[in-house]
């Protein structure tokens, strides 16, 4: 089946291990709850000197299958390190082959390009040209230990020795997984689990404060100190589910960044009002004296036009161009190396006419997210976003009705803890089909 974009509920399955594997539950309980203190003393290394194209050189480790830890930490690690290839870094190719056909048939190029070197895994710091997936709520718990929910999570994790039972969720069988392998997935199912039972019954005691004669609305004078930050980052988490946002900017001294949404479409068609606004934005009064560039836009992109909605903030603002022709006049790389490119709409309606290019090539972004004073890092920090640098193929491909959604795919191309990760979402969604 298709994925759609409607959030996931919790929960709807268990993950259950084989009763051979009870062992191993025990025997990772003390290092899980180590682990978590181990993190508090943790500090990132200093920026790595200039290396040229750096996005290249990391691929290059990346394919040289180098490892730069234990096998444990390549499991566990967090991704510290200014930008470093992260230990739990994956060679892997393919995860859908069914959004590959999908992406073949909309851009051949770019399929090419993403099947001969696709490439992704986890930074430690959000850089332009880059990716940062929000992660799931369970994870934001686990990796922000030193919240009050983070330290309630923990005491649940010292509490429960039962010796319950989970399941990797769709990982390879054990014969195919080493031993640090093996352990470092179940720990993460363990956790995960723990996070999302959690979840679930604090969400239900506070829907049980609700006044049922007032249409279940909730008194906040009526919950704890606990229940509050629950019900805050469990609503921030269900606003911004699972995303997927390309960073276009990012001043460090500034403290401030912004990133666009790729994994929420809003329209393949455009009309009147939706060419306006990915023209000249919602409260131009330009439209009125252009009319023209209108109709030249609605020629070029009659048959296909990708908008998406890139987030909250900036929509009465030009659309945002982003696509990866670096010959088209008026276009400006994001970042050096990225070769991703934004601007030149008006040479790209013109190529488009002239049959040298397909409006698949582009993509439309209304709004985006808009920081200041460190916020994205502060989200990286609590581990509401993941870092991500990427091969281009990823960033650029549409999504627009994928059978494996964006998020899951980045995740497992990503590999390590991410993968497993999505697997345990993916278990709580009966939308879709795992193809694995």
């Amino acid at each position: 089946m298709r994925g759609s974009c409607n959030r996931s509920s919790y929960p709807k399955s268990s993950f259950l291990i084989p009763n051979t594997k009870r062992e191993k539950v025990h025997r990772f309980q003390t290092s899980l709850l180590a682990s978590m203190d181990d993190r508090e003393d943790e500090d990132d290394d200093e920026p790595v000197a200039d290396l040229g194209d750096w996005r290249n050189f990391r691929k290059g480790l990346l394919e040289s299958g180098l490892n730069t830890g234990s096998p444990e930490e390549g499991i566990e690690g967090d991704g510290s390190g200014l930008n470093a290839v992260t230990d739990d870094a994956s060679n892997v190719k393919s995860v859908s082959k069914m959004n590959e056909q999908l992406l073949a048939s909309q851009n051949a190029k770019l399929a090419e390009e993403y099947l001969s070197g696709v490439w992704c895994h986890k930074v430690a710091r959000a850089e332009v040209g880059g990716l940062v997936i929000r992660m799931p709520l369970e994870y934001e718990l686990w990796y922000h230990e030193n919240s009050r929910l983070g330290k309630r999570l923990k005491e649940r994790l010292q509490l429960t020795s039962d010796g319950t039972e989970y399941d990797v969720a769709g990982t390879e069988g054990e014969g195919s997984l080493s031993e640090d392998e093996f352990t470092g997935s179940v720990k993460t199912a363990y956790w995960f689990k723990s996070a999302q039972e959690m979840i679930k019954t604090d969400m239900q005691t506070i829907v049980n404060k609700g006044d049922t004669e007032g249409g279940g609305r909730i008194d906040p004078a009526s919950l704890t100190n606990s229940e509050l930050e629950m019900l805050e980052q469990y609503l921030h988490c269900q606003e911004t589910w699972q995303e997927v946002c390309l960073v276009v900017e990012k001043d460090e001294s500034m403290g401030t960044s912004s990133s666009v949404v790729i994994n929420r479409p809003l329209a393949t068609r455009a009309n009147v009002d939706l060419a306006s606004m990915c023209i000249f934005g919602e409260w131009s009064n330009d439209a009125t004296s252009d009319p023209n560039k209108i109709v030249k836009f609605l020629d070029a992109f009659k048959d296909c036009c990708p908008i998406y909605v890139g987030g909250p903030d900036n929509h009465g603002k030009p659309a945002l161009f982003i696509h990866g022709i670096s010959e088209l006049d008026g276009a400006k790389e994001i970042s050096p190396g990225t070769e991703l490119y934004i601007g030149g709409l008006d040479a790209a309606i013109d190529g488009i006419l002239d049959g040298k290019y397909d409006p698949l090539e582009f993509r439309f972004f209304v709004g985006k997210h808009c920081y200041s004073d460190n916020e994205l890092e502060t989200r990286v920090e609590i581990g509401q976003y993941q870092p991500l640098a990427c091969a281009r193929s990823l960033a650029l491909k549409q999504c627009i009705q994928l059978p494996k959604p964006l998020w899951h795919e980045v995740a497992e191309l990503a590999g390590g803890q991410l993968k497993v990760i999505s697997k345990l979402e993916l278990g709580k969604r009966d939308d879709i089909t795992d193809e694995d």
